[in-house]
């Protein structure tokens, strides 16, 4: 996984108008999606799915623009893998 899990999440709490918000979400969609091929999802971590359902990258931008993160996927940080975000191909 890349560092982007190990960061800060605090900036995903803010309001999704926020800029810094914003600049932040769009480094981690690109950093999330850059291991998967076209078509791959990942668990989305948005507050209704809560890492487990899976969806393709304009799904979850939707439902993280649309609903923001889980308080789960936030709080988690680093260390539950059963939390994170999962990088799933379809081949």
């Amino acid at each position: 996984m890349s560092s982007i899990y190990n960061e800060d999440r605090s900036w995903m709490r803010l309001s999704r108008h926020n800029p810094v918000w914003k600049e932040k979400f769009c480094n981690f969609i690109n950093m999330t999606f850059a291991g998967t091929s076209r078509g791959g999802t990942v668990v989305c971590p948005c507050a209704r799915c809560q890492c487990i359902e899976s969806e393709v990258q304009s799904e979850v931008e939707k439902h993280l623009s649309d609903r923001g993160f889980a308080g789960c996927f936030i709080d988690d940080g680093r260390s539950s893998s059963a939390l994170g975000v999962m990088i799933l191909m379809y081949q």
